[in-house]
């Protein structure tokens, strides 16, 4: 395959690995001159359709998705049985890479790859799409340490119309939600728990549940409690350790509702990190000098005890004034119930919130279809959460409004071409077409769409088209096929730009066998180009066969020339030449000839018809 030319367009370079179904190449896009990655469907299941159809799901679901933490999907196509995926090319390793060789990784790093994969997760499933096979080798990190979420090859739509293989586990058995281990549906939750896993491998370096089968395994993820995240990685927090066991519950009730809803959970606690050591402060014993040669006499002694008792005393005193004052002032205040800031704009959320003695903070911006431009989406902290300290720190993370994209200019393109084009530009392309008569625009090709070329639409819209039906046809008459054999008659309809639809046989007396006995539509009846024409041959026998006399007297001139005759007859079988011959004046002319049903006879003298005769 490497050096393949793949819809003229992508060529293969090298090969980046494989999976159960599809073998995974780097690419190059020659009409971009960009690096793509190409995912092909193994020839082994080419012909199988469930493997194709989960295949194209792949391309229908990362279609519907566009997010910076998602492998994007720019073309799909078919050649010679060769099924492909063209995918966003991304340089970098994939996670599983990297736990092997740097794990445990650190809580911070940890934290911020899974927060990104939350958000790729968040996204998925605001579109209704369960990814299913959530596991380090589908999770890319790039070379800035940017995690971009792949290989939705048995993602399904969270919808009423999901299904379950009734007895296939579909997934990775060491990342496998203790449902899909039972082969049940797969929802948001069995995402959270295949992500839950990827959290214990990255803080840990080693897996919760290992087995000599895979079904060793499944079996463990549906009967056994994970071990305690903290035992394992000691440098791990107790908070961190909870939240990843919360995401590894056996009952999707008690796992986090939403992916980010975890993310918010494990960032709450990495900040909240208190597992260090206190300082001891100073307790070394000092030894402080004497007072004359001989250490001074006992008075003085008694004074310098003294004061060195007060100063001791006034100092703990102050000391613990100091304490008091700190905790009323500090550490004693109240807890803040985090309002819900959720729907404002930023500037009233941040006075909301500074008005409850909370800073905030704009983390990032989403674009958004639920809300406008400057509206939060989402906060880090919300009233569902425990009361936070004042002068706690909530980001916010604001809409951008709708991702809109420019329609581009459909016209002229076959629909396969206007397909990929919408696809790489973030729009769908419509079920259903309209279909209009053009002179200008060749059959088959858009003529013209909506939304307008150039206006904005949101991402995911639906374009729709116009197809060119070619010229209109024109109004001719119906030629008359009654009597001919089907190949005469094709050649006429072709002649007239009319097509045959159908042949029947039937029985008949008065068509002899393989000559048309009926058509429609009828003789002379006006019709448009292209009209599809059925026709009826005849089975047979037709008429009998009849005998007649053709006699000429004065017919043949009476020059001593040779002179050529002809006696063409039309019956039942069609015309056809009964005799042909040369003769001469002196010689009388007398023939027997036959036909069938009705005939026409007509006889010729050196190509000039001298008399016809109708014969029953």
């Amino acid at each position: 395959m490497i050096g393949k030319l793949l819809g003229n367009r992508y060529e293969l370079l090298e090969r980046l690995g494989g999976g159960g179904m599809a073998v995974v190449y780097k690419g190059r896009d020659t009409f971009l001159n960009r690096m793509v990655t190409v995912k092909v469907l193994r020839s082994e299941y080419a012909s199988d359709e469930a493997f194709v159809a989960r295949f194209r799901r792949e391309a229908q679901a990362v279609a519907r998705l566009s997010h910076p933490n998602i492998v994007n999907i720019h073309d799909v196509g078919t050649e010679d049985e060769i099924h492909y995926l063209v995918m966003e090319f991304v340089d970098g390793r994939n996670l599983k890479t990297v736990i092997r060789n740097e794990a445990p990784i650190s809580p911070k790093r940890a934290v911020a790859i899974i927060r990104q994969i939350c958000d790729a997760l968040q996204h998925a499933h605001n579109n209704n799409i369960v990814h299913r096979d959530v596991k380090p080798h589908n999770i890319l990190i790039t070379a800035d340490g940017r995690a971009k979420l792949t290989d939705f090859g048995i993602a399904r739509e969270a919808s009423a119309a999901t299904l379950t293989y009734t007895d296939t586990v579909v997934g990775s058995v060491h990342y496998l939600s203790p449902e899909q281990a039972r082969g049940e549906v797969a929802g948001i939750g069995s995402d959270i728990y295949s992500l839950g896993v990827v959290a214990f491998e990255l803080f840990s370096g080693k897996l919760p549940f290992e087995g000599d089968t895979p079904i060793g395994v499944a079996m463990k993820h549906v009967q056994e409690d994970p071990p305690d995240l903290k035992e394992i990685s000691p440098a791990v927090t107790k908070p961190i350790s909870l939240a990843v066991g919360k995401a590894l519950q056996k009952r999707v009730e008690e796992r986090f509702t939403s992916a980010e809803d975890m993310a918010q959970t494990l960032e709450a606690a990495l900040d909240n990190e208190s597992d260090g050591e206190e300082d001891s402060g100073d307790m070394n014993t000092r030894v402080l000098p004497a007072v004359g040669k001989n250490g001074g006499n006992k008075k003085n002694r008694n004074r310098r005890r003294y004061l060195w008792a007060g100063t001791i005393t006034a100092f703990l005193l102050l000391l613990t004034a100091g304490v008091i004052f700190a905790w009323n002032q500090y550490l004693d205040t109240p807890d803040v119930k985090v309002p819900n800031v959720t729907g404002l704009p930023v500037g009233e959320a941040q006075e909301m919130l500074e008005n409850k003695s909370l800073r905030s903070q704009v983390a990032g911006e989403e674009f958004s279809d639920q809300y406008d431009q400057g509206i939060v989406i989402r906060q880090s902290i919300g009233p569902d959460d425990p009361p936070a300290k004042p002068d706690r720190l909530i980001a916010l993370t604001v809409s951008k409004g709708p991702d809109m994209r420019e329609v581009p200019d459909l016209r002229g393109m076959s629909q396969a071409e206007a397909m990929t084009l919408l696809i790489e530009n973030g729009l769908r392309l419509s079920d259903e077409e309209n279909e209009e008569y053009s002179d200008e625009v060749d059959k088959g090709l858009i003529i013209n769409q909506k939304p307008k070329i150039g206006t904005l639409a949101k991402k995911n819209s639906i374009v729709q088209i116009t197809v060119s039906l070619g010229p209109e046809p024109e109004i001719i008459e119906m030629p008359d096929l009654i009597g001919l054999r089907e190949g005469e008659a094709r050649g006429i309809l072709d002649d007239n730009n009319l097509q045959v639809a159908s042949i029947t046989w039937e029985y008949s007396s008065d068509i002899t066998y393989g000559r048309i006995t009926e058509q429609v539509p009828k003789a002379g009846d006006e019709v448009k180009e292209g009209t599809p024409v059925e026709i009826v041959l005849s089975t047979g026998p037709g008429p009998g066969t009849r005998n007649a006399t053709v006699t000429l007297t004065d017919e043949i001139p009476n020059d001593g020339e040779e002179h050529k005759v002809e006696i063409i007859v039309e019956d039942a079988e069609g015309t056809h030449t009964e005799y042909a011959n040369t003769h001469v004046y002196s010689e009388k002319f007398v023939r027997n000839i036959t036909y069938r049903g009705i005939a026409v006879v007509r006889i010729y003298v050196d190509g000039k018809l001298v008399d016809e005769v109708n014969v029953e």
